[in-house]
């Protein structure tokens, strides 16, 4: 991460932390404070207004307190899991996630995620399948040039980027997902539609944006370098350990719906991983390599 994108995190969290302590703020001594023109708060409270309801008037801003939200200690915890940093964080402390924001760029601990798309772009369709999702209305817009009829049931942030989830043309068993950032021309049609209780369980259970028929159990081993790190955290969908094998490696079990929705993990592991069951998906991963290695071996 650059300096500049630094001091705009660190700037952004003590702003946010300030605010939510119910402080008022002077827009002229936060400009003094972080070294910035006035220009620049006001860029920065304006990008706030998208989650924040500020109040600003004559050079001061605050929390507007009659929706002002002061997380409680549980509701920290449900936050913290939803966004998915429940692991990263000791006892769900919110002493320690105080001090992982403020800390300058020398402090003890940093912390490297996924980078997250600009969602700010995307605001008018997340605000507009909210809408659509909460009052169970169909929603029309063209998506890889070609206009589709859709009936939302979830967004989700997967790996840094927003998608919708939900059924298409009226296929009652067909859940598809949608990126948001390919989303064009949206908007609401006077349809509603009636909550199917099983597909939304499905994709409530499922905590990815990889549907089909009926899952795969993909039977995978891990040498003896590679299984200190799949012990350690889930890396692969829905992975399990089955057991401990007589090299010190691992048998590992990966339940998925495509080989789109694990190849890329298994590619980024190699030669550590193979595929042991379906014999035939190892053999599909191989073939795409030689492919890959052909074309490159051609194109030079």
């Amino acid at each position: 991460m650059s300096n500049k994108h630094e001091r705009l995190a660190d700037r952004f969290a003590d702003i946010f932390i300030r605010l939510n302590s119910n402080e008022t703020l002077n827009t002229k001594a936060l400009a003094e404070e972080y070294g910035v023109c006035d220009k620049t708060i006001r860029r920065d409270l304006t990008r706030m207004e998208c989650y924040l309801p500020l109040v600003r008037e004559r050079g001061v801003v605050s929390l507007d307190n009659s929706r002002c939200f002061n997380l409680t200690h549980k509701e920290f915890g449900e936050l913290i899991k939803l966004i998915g940093i429940h692991n990263l964080l000791p006892n769900m402390d919110i002493g320690f996630l105080r001090e992982l924001i403020k800390q300058k760029s020398d402090g003890l601990f940093q912390v490297k995620g996924y980078d997250y798309e600009n969602a700010i772009p995307l605001q008018p369709t997340i605000d507009l399948l909210r809408t659509a999702i909460l009052n169970n209305q169909v929603v029309i817009f063209n998506y890889k040039d070609t206009l589709r009829t859709v009936m939302p049931y979830k967004l989700i942030n997967h790996r840094g980027c927003w998608y919708a989830i939900g059924l298409q043309d009226n296929k009652s068993d067909e859940i598809k997902t949608y990126r948001l950032s390919k989303i064009n021309n949206i908007h609401l049609i006077e349809q509603s539609f009636i909550i199917n209780d099983d597909i939304k369980q499905k994709i409530d259970d499922n905590g990815g944006i990889w549907f089909g028929k009926e899952m795969v159990s993909v039977l995978i081993m891990a040498d003896e370098y590679a299984s200190g790190f799949f012990v350690q955290k889930q890396i692969l969908p829905n992975q399990k350990i089955i057991k401990v094998l007589d090299n010190s490696g691992l048998l590992i079990q990966s339940d998925v719906y495509h080989q789109s929705q694990l190849f890329p993990m298994i590619r980024s592991w190699i030669p550590y991983l193979t595929i042991t069951e379906p014999k035939d998906w190892q053999r599909d991963l191989e073939s795409g390599l030689r492919e890959y290695l052909n074309l490159n071996n051609f194109t030079k």
